[in-house]
């Protein structure tokens, strides 16, 4: 199998694209700490990890397209603000979820508050989606955006449903108002960090599980004033996602089996009781010496205990028919 890498790039083999992804991470890992977790085995097996194209001599991946639809999705979204547009149509609200607006969980993500740090954010959703893309694939990194954007629905339906329950009627003093891709790059991060925990990522010496750590605490710490614990746990909730996600791909675990019980009835079962052990037969060779003698001569040639022995096997015969 060969694999195209870029114009005016020799072509490599498969194993070789591979050798070649381990070598460059291996780099940042440091002397003695390749951090490529596992082996080229955990990579793609259908090689979809693959650049999708290239721009200038520059690869472009499906994270590449998505970064661009988050952006231009901002854009949409300061142009509607700047028209004193509401966006409550657009953001994940449970309430008007449960009401009719089933396009909310795939349009929350873009409701973004422009800000200083927007380009940031875009920047490390490129970063850190490409990481993984290119470790687990298009199809498999798709899977894992898929689990991090329905966590926090399914997660505001569920505190939505318990709100409603007298005995934790305190749910209701934390609505769950979802928007943004606070979520989705907080689950990325963590899913990179369970591939390399070791690399040298942060000012070139911090491990990069120490500053995802750094990067969740500060997030946990934005929920402390407002008392929003319902929001804290929402995001501790994507990360543990994120972390799950990786570890179930690269075969860690498995996922419990749930039965659905079957509607077919149950045969039932009758206890038979223990067959009694055959009895031993008659001497064969006996009895077929017998009928020869009747072939021969007739039945009045058998003598009185030949036919007692005759008619001991025929009654014998008749007991094992029933």
């Amino acid at each position: 199998m060969v694999v195209d890498v870029e114009p005016g790039v020799p072509e490599l083999t498969a194993e070789a694209a591979i050798c070649r992804r381990l070598f460059r991470h291996s780099q940042f890992a440091g002397p003695g700490k390749l951090d490529y977790v596992g082996t080229a085995q955990n990579m793609s097996p259908t090689f979809d990890n693959q650049p999708l194209r290239y721009f200038k001599g520059h690869p472009v991946y499906l994270t590449t397209y998505l970064t661009l639809g988050l952006a231009a999705g901002t854009v949409v979204v300061v142009l509607l603000m700047a028209a004193h547009k509401s966006l409550d149509f657009l953001a994940f609200q449970p309430w008007v979820f449960a009401q009719g607006s089933f396009w909310q969980p795939l349009t929350y993500v873009f409701v973004n508050p422009i800000s200083f740090f927007t380009p940031l954010g875009l920047y490390c959703f490129c970063r850190w989606g490409i990481e993984v893309e290119t470790f687990l694939g298009r199809k498999r990194f798709l899977a894992v955006c898929g689990a991090l954007l329905a966590t926090p629905v399914i997660y505001g339906l569920v505190i939505y449903t318990l709100s409603h329950l007298s005995a934790l009627t305190w749910l209701a003093y934390n609505p769950f108002f979802i928007g943004g891709d606070f979520y989705l790059i907080a689950g990325l991060l963590i899913a990179f960090a369970s591939l390399y925990p070791n690399m040298e990522y942060g000012f070139g010496w911090v491990p990069l599980k120490y500053f995802a750590f750094a990067m969740v605490a500060c997030g946990s710490l934005m929920y402390f004033p407002d008392n929003n614990w319902v929001g804290l746990f929402g995001l501790w909730l994507n990360c543990f996602v994120g972390y799950a996600s990786i570890q179930y791909v690269r075969g860690n675990f498995e996922l419990p089996e749930f039965k659905l019980p079957s509607l077919k009835p149950k045969p039932k079962f009758r206890v038979l009781p223990k067959p009694a052990p055959d009895e031993p037969d008659e001497d064969q060779s006996d009895v077929d010496a017998l009928l020869d003698k009747i072939a021969r001569s007739g039945m009045q040639s058998l003598t009185k205990s030949e036919r007692a022995r005759l008619e001991s096997a025929r009654q014998n015969l008749l007991k094992k028919s029933e």
